[in-house]
């Protein structure tokens, strides 16, 4: 009656474990605790009692979940360390596992909750914190830590052929804070392409009278050169510290080679290359595999992303509120205030919406989903460097684990730790 939960309850130490012997079923109605030893006992006193008319007399269906079934199999600890697993107190929901924990264990159907991006309430994210500035007071103030990590993330496009050389290089910076929310700093693009602009002939003159920009290494219009200075450029904080981009990553998926050759030349361990999984354009639901994964290829410099999996979770953190009392969850995302044209709607967070999941389905069941563009007129190159940003924190780490036995099995909390 008071709104409080009920249902299984258990508490977690102060390193966010799971403290076995608190685990409980708390009664619904009079709110009296119940221990699993005592779950036989009820059992056998229990009543089944239909809430449906079956269509035919001698039809009846019920729903059953995990908690109730026999000691001696799934306990309720178990149970419990299971929910965790999928949906960790200070980590991303991992909706793989979730869907089977509902499916197996709750006897419920999963409702995919990530189809499409909207981003209308994200944008109700929009802090006071201007373009360009790392929040660091902010983070501290909101309850969220220390800005522990920055991230920067690139995305390439255009066409390099014999004929055209004209491409666009589109980035974004994003600082991640000691309990897991996210600032985003700064967005831009190195070149000015634009699929599609030479079919108008009303752009022509727009085409002579601009400078296109190349993949090419050692020319004026090198995106490698505008690049390069983002990356080494110190950025200035609310508290008057000088941060500088911790973890860089660069899309290598177009234009391979020249890419290689940028990430190869940079000494600094912490400018990678990225790639998208392309053994199987659907991700499969059943599948667990890791996001992020080392690749042989490039001296060790070469991650494989999977990105549809890297998407689901960035629409699982789009879908994140802040609490009445202003707590900000894990994933929690905050934008600065839009100015010059950026973050805006237009220039920024229609790019987030761009994509939809489009499952695959067999026989009436779904087998595996895919992120697919909504049209091909659309723009997500900001969608991709978000999603990028994501799999930098995991990277960073990576790399931080096989730098040293000492950080072998070293975890982003233990990271913010040590930073803090």
């Amino acid at each position: 009656e008071d709104g409080s939960y009920s249902g299984m309850k258990w508490e977690l130490n102060d390193k966010s474990e799971l403290i076995p012997e608190s685990v409980h079923y708390e009664c619904q109605n009079c709110g009296g605790k119940i221990q699993e030893k005592d779950k036989q006992t009820l059992n056998l006193k229990g009543k089944w009692i239909a809430t449906e008319i079956p269509k035919r007399p001698q039809f009846r269906s019920y729903q059953l979940n995990a908690i109730v079934i026999p000691p001696g199999f799934t306990s309720w600890i178990d149970l419990v360390y299971k929910w965790l697993e999928a949906c960790p107190p200070n980590g991303f929901i991992d909706n793989d596992k979730l869907k089977a924990f509902v499916n197996t264990q709750l006897g419920q159907t999963w409702e995919d909750k990530g189809t499409i991006i909207k981003v209308s309430e994200l944008m109700n994210n929009t802090r006071s914190y201007e373009v360009g500035v790392v929040p660091d007071n902010a983070s501290s103030v909101a309850g969220n830590g220390k800005i522990v990590l920055i991230t920067l993330a690139a995305d390439l496009g255009g066409i390099m052929n014999d004929e055209i050389e004209d491409v666009r290089l589109d980035w974004e910076i994003v600082a991640h804070s000691s309990n897991g929310q996210t600032y985003h700093i700064n967005h831009g693009s190195i070149g000015t392409f634009k699929r599609g602009r030479k079919k108008a002939k009303a752009e022509i003159k727009d085409d002579t009278d601009r400078d296109k920009y190349t993949y090419a290494h050692g020319q004026k219009f090198s995106v490698w050169n505008d690049l390069r200075k983002i990356i080494e450029n110190g950025l200035r904080s609310q508290s008057g510290d000088l941060y500088s981009i911790d973890m860089t990553v660069i899309d290598t998926g177009h234009f391979t080679r020249l890419a290689y050759e940028f990430i190869q030349n940079e000494s600094n361990p912490f400018v990678v290359g990225i790639k998208g999984y392309a053994e199987d354009e659907y991700r499969k639901v059943s599948k667990d595999t890791p996001i992020i994964s080392r690749s042989r290829e490039n001296y060790g410099k070469l991650f494989i992303l999977q990105v549809n999996q890297l998407k689901d979770i960035f629409a699982s953190n789009i879908k994140l509120r802040m609490g009445m009392d202003g707590y900000q969850p894990s994933g929690f995302m905050n934008f600065p205030q839009p100015e010059q044209g950026k973050y805006t709607m237009r220039g920024y967070f229609s790019h987030l919406e761009a994509e939809k999941r489009v499952p695959l389905e067999k026989d009436g069941v779904e087998v595996g989903f895919a992120w697919k563009k909504k049209s091909t007129s659309v723009e997500n190159h900001f969608l991709d460097v978000c999603v990028y940003n994501l799999a930098a924190k995991d990277i960073f780490i990576d790399i931080l684990r096989r730098s040293s036995s000492k950080y072998a099995k070293l975890t982003f909390e233990e990271f913010a730790q040590m930073i803090e």
